[in-house]
């Protein structure tokens, strides 16, 4: 169940960062901001993913 609370705003988060890369606009700092945006959601989906491992054990 707490996987669930945890991870499934982190995947309207990643859904959201592909549907605005995909635009047709073609703004450099945009396109910046979604790399960063990327690399945090991945960053925190690893933390995520560490602290269920964690409880796990």
């Amino acid at each position: 169940m707490a996987s669930h609370k945890l991870k499934m705003p982190l995947t309207v988060i990643k859904a959201y960062i592909q549907l605005v890369g995909v635009s047709k606009d073609d703004c450099s700092d945009r396109i910046k901001g979604l790399i960063e945006d990327r690399f945090q959601t991945a960053k925190f989906s690893n933390l995520i993913q560490q602290t269920l491992d964690i409880s796990s054990i």
